[in-house]
């Protein structure tokens, strides 16, 4: 089916109410949302999962030293009661420099622009971000709900000169190597 896609089922009174309705019944059904669910952890152990609620634009994806906005909405435990401590906030961060928490760059490197999106992390350690208030977090399970305001898309890897792809590597070594001693 697709969305917004209207099916009937016609049941027997078997599948339907028994003998209440002899000849059966009539459902219909609509399509009204589609959600899209995927593990986006780095190790890809399912502990960071994304739910898109919302499609975004285009095909476009953040990528590595990318600079882009991201707006978390809320940020519940499991059983979707808020966070103490937490602040919504909207977040500027070069993707893949390590300034926020690994959750939220596992995410935002898999989102659209305007794209909104439920985020469920099972290792709340992933999820610890100062900025948020979030900076330790008791609960077993995390849900945040983010939506990607934009990104500024840099060139493509296969359009870059040997110079300029020489430079890129040596800023994200630079990079890895700072986010490595840093533990």
């Amino acid at each position: 089916m697709k969305k917004q896609e209207v099916a009937q089922l016609k049941c027997t009174k078997d599948y339907a109410y028994g003998d209440k309705t002899p000849e059966g019944a009539t459902l219909t059904l609509t399509l009204e949302q589609i959600y899209e669910t995927k593990d986006v952890s780095f190790e890809s152990d399912k502990s960071v999962m994304k739910k898109q609620i919302a499609e975004g634009e285009g095909y476009d994806t953040p990528k590595d030293a990318n600079k882009l906005k991201l707006i978390v909405e809320q940020a519940m435990d499991g059983s979707k009661t808020p966070l103490p401590g937490f602040a919504a906030k909207t977040l500027e961060f070069t993707l893949g420099n390590g300034e926020v928490c690994d959750a939220l760059e596992c995410a935002a490197g898999q989102m659209k622009k305007g794209e909104k999106a439920i985020l469920t992390v099972t290792v709340p350690s992933l999820a610890a971000e100062e900025q948020l208030g979030l900076k330790s977090i008791s609960a077993d399970k995390v849900l945040l709900t983010l939506k990607l305001e934009e990104f500024e898309k840099g060139k493509d890897q296969w359009s870059l000169s040997e110079e300029e792809k020489v430079e890129f590597g040596t800023a994200r070594k630079e990079v890895g190597s700072n986010l490595f001693k840093a533990g």
